[in-house]
């Protein structure tokens, strides 16, 4: 399942936050929504929850998977086939809209839908599909952005078709990942050919090609990808860790924010760690706040070069080292809202 970011970036007016501290107001787990950020002081964000709203730093805020606009199923029974939309938050809980029926849930009674609005599929019903791809509500801009009767729309070029999840397949690959080319070269998927119903893709210099998915391998170096760099200097010493930030199409180099500095890398010469943020992980040692055999979740990197791991009781910061990954990797914070 895709998970959305923690990057506090992302944390804009009317995304769906929970709070990860301990407090005798607000529980931990607890969805709010943040409000204007123009008056917060840096690292901070105006959160509104059910029964408090006030300032609180972003580092103790993690995004929720479901924010407005995402498509879910309901665990409700007669409504869990057909695909939903998340419309309001109210109170705590998410207003839903389904079959033209409103419903109003906590997040814990939410599941993910694997398509999202523009996700890359494969129609399995139509010929050769694994070598074309389309794009839930492409051009729909008049028919609810690819949702309608809890179906998904896709533009096929014979017109608008209408389905329901199991007829389709995600593509490995999604517009916008960077991904390898045959001749090993790292692009960026910008886009479908409407005509061939392949992807477009931009490499170094903004040259463009058209590829079939099946031509393409998913670069495991993608946004928020945390890494390391392969050499190192006094700027950035040997295991230092970086998240990416982007892929710079002016010289196809990985633009990587490291504690001292943003710098852009050749692609060969970065490494991802070997726990992502949603990984699973277990502390190499233990305290009362995290007991031997505890669980916790890779949220985000620190500006110190730290790990964010959300424990079932606190949400500390680890160097990479003092952690183990789990065989098991996360779709959702840890007995959280997703």
């Amino acid at each position: 399942m895709a998970r959305v970011s923690d990057d506090a970036r992302q944390m804009l007016e009317g995304s769906y936050v929970y709070w990860m501290a301990l407090d005798d107001t607000v529980q931990r787990g607890d969805l709010g929504v943040v409000g204007s950020v123009w008056d917060c002081e840096a690292g901070e964000r105006y959160v509104h929850f059910a029964n408090w709203e006030g300032t609180m730093p972003e580092r103790q805020l993690n995004m929720c998977n479901f924010q407005k606009g995402t498509l879910v199923h309901l665990s409700k029974e007669g409504l869990h086939s057909a695909v939903g939309e998340v419309v309001l938050w109210d109170e705590g809980k998410l207003v839903v809209d389904v079959l033209g029926e409103k419903v109003k849930v906590p997040p814990t009674h939410l599941i993910r839908c694997d398509f999202q609005k523009h996700s890359t599929v494969h129609v399995l019903s139509k010929p050769e599909a694994s070598d074309k791809v389309y794009q839930i509500g492409e051009g729909l801009y008049s028919l609810a952005g690819g949702l309608r009767d809890g179906k998904l729309i896709l533009n096929t070029n014979d017109g608008y078709d209408f389905f329901d999840p199991e007829q389709l397949a995600l593509a490995k690959i999604q517009r916008g990942d960077y991904v390898i080319a045959p001749n090993g070269q790292t692009g960026w998927a910008r886009g479908i050919d409407a005509d061939r119903l392949h992807f477009s893709v931009q490499f170094e210099g903004f040259a463009e090609a058209s590829f079939a998915p099946s031509e393409l391998r998913r670069s495991p170096l993608q946004k928020d990808t945390l890494v390391t760099w392969t050499l190192h200097y006094e700027d950035v010493p040997k295991g230092t860790v970086g998240e990416v930030q982007t892929l710079n199409m002016k010289d196809g180099r990985m633009r990587v924010r490291f504690p001292k500095g943003t710098w852009n890398f050749r692609v060969s010469q970065l490494r991802p760690l070997r726990f992502q943020p949603g990984d699973y992980v277990q502390w190499k040692k233990h305290d009362e706040d995290i007991p031997e055999g505890d669980i916790g979740e890779v949220v985000r990197l620190k500006e110190n070069g730290k790990i964010y791991i959300q424990w079932p009781k606190c949400l500390c910061s680890f160097w990479p080292s003092s952690l183990k990954l789990l065989p098991a990797t996360g779709s959702g914070p840890l007995g959280l809202c997703g």
